[in-house]
């Protein structure tokens, strides 16, 4: 396969990352213009998030946005340059990787055994050697249980449960034409909290006042 065609193929398979855009950037809940783009967003409520994906990214602890970009000329994207500041705390959080998310509880802690017993040792003897000739003592403290604990559960293959998060997230590079896709924040808004996205672009800046969350 020539060259040509290999850098065609890849740019046809990175295209089909994200998701389909909405027909205009009225279609989102905000939209703004600024940096050679115009940015369009929605913020899923819980019940549209749980709905989109196979695991549920608000009992994980995370936010989804809905964003498109529609370009007005080759524009670079980043998701780490889509910054979450939610006005009641000041707080700015910066969007998770897709890779980042899954279902995997945090691992507790050992189980102590209810029943350790502890004993103790003497020992006496006598020694001969080169050096001399004299008798030695040695004592000890040794703690025993009744069973090892059970091993722990292997851990999920990557990417188990991230499929459709990778599959679905804003996609990255430089783009010419429209793009969209999502952005997880790993903050859990409570409802009507008042937010402001703002897009860090390589020739402006881009803020969104998003409207309430349900």
């Amino acid at each position: 396969m020539k060259p040509c065609v290999l850098l065609a193929c890849a740019a046809t398979l990175f295209a089909e990352t994200g998701i389909r855009a909405r027909p205009a950037a009225t279609d989102y809940a905000a939209h703004a213009s600024g940096g050679g783009a115009t940015i369009a967003a929605t913020i899923l409520s819980p019940a549209d998030a749980k709905k989109a994906f196979a695991v549920d990214p608000n009992k994980l602890g995370y936010t989804v946005v809905e964003i498109a970009v529609y370009p007005d000329r080759d524009t670079e994207l980043a998701v780490r340059d889509f910054l979450l500041r939610i006005e009641k705390d000041g707080r700015t959080i910066r969007p998770a990787s897709p890779a980042a998310i899954g279902d995997r509880p945090a691992a507790k802690p050992p189980k102590i055994p209810e029943r350790v017993q502890v004993h103790g040792g003497a020992e006496v003897g006598y020694e001969t050697g080169r050096y001399g000739r004299g008798v030695y003592t040695g004592g000890g403290v040794g703690v025993g249980v009744g069973a090892p604990p059970a091993p722990a559960p292997p851990p999920k293959a990557p990417g188990q449960d991230t499929a459709d998060y990778e599959s679905g997230a804003l996609p990255e590079g430089r783009f010419g034409r429209t793009v969209a896709g999502y952005l997880y924040y790993p903050v859990k808004l409570k409802p009507k909290s008042a937010v402001e996205l703002t897009w860090y672009g390589a020739d402006g800046q881009v803020r969104l006042s998003m409207p309430p969350t349900k």
